[in-house]
């Protein structure tokens, strides 16, 4: 009989929290119907203000930025392969370095070259005579060097000389002019 008064209390405990469910729901804790609550005994309930999960800002919409494509290499122009190729090898201004366009160039250039080859200088007419002279002979043994640097096979094809602003292939007044006479000719021998 024992387990019967157990089952009986069980069965209370369960009953009373039912109610207390109840009377939470009824006071204001349960959905609201027509818009109030009341309480037990006909009373408006006071509804305690529960935190409200405020909405969630959605997540911005993804922006995509723009990812700077490379530019498309170019590949540096260089005539075919004949007896006598002018090249415009690009060097820094008033120097005899050449360029990344300008080795770029000459790579392909040495592709063409297996006969005894003069590497031959030209400058715009800007500036003294004499210094256009010095730096069409400086920049064409650059030309020589970097391709003999390449390529070793090649230091007894190669030759330099340079011939400053003589034989303009442009008109020297416009800048496009000067820029196709600064230029390297590859001439067969």
């Amino acid at each position: 009989m024992t387990t019967s008064k157990s089952n009986t209390w069980r069965w209370v405990g369960v009953f009373i929290l039912l109610v207390i469910l109840l009377l939470l729901w009824l006071n204001g804790y349960g959905p609201s119907f027509a818009g109030s609550s009341t309480g037990c005994c006909g009373q408006a309930a006071q509804i305690a203000e529960l935190p409200v999960a405020k909405a969630v800002d959605p997540v911005p919409d993804v922006v995509l930025q723009e990812v700077p494509v490379p530019a498309a290499v170019v590949e540096p122009e260089v005539p075919p392969c004949s007896a006598d190729m002018s090249v415009a090898v690009e060097f820094d201004s008033g120097s005899a370095t050449i360029s990344a366009t300008g080795m770029q160039q000459l790579d392909l250039v040495a592709k063409c070259l297996s006969e005894k080859t003069e590497v031959v200088g030209f400058t715009d007419n800007s500036g003294p005579a004499e210094l256009n002279q010095q730096l069409s002979e400086q920049r064409a043994q650059a030309v020589v060097d970097y391709m003999v640097s390449k390529n070793p096979s090649m230091a007894d094809l190669l030759t330099a000389t340079g011939h400053g602003a003589d034989n303009p292939i442009a008109d020297n007044a416009t800048q496009e002019g000067r820029k196709k006479n600064r230029r390297i000719q590859f001439v067969k021998q």
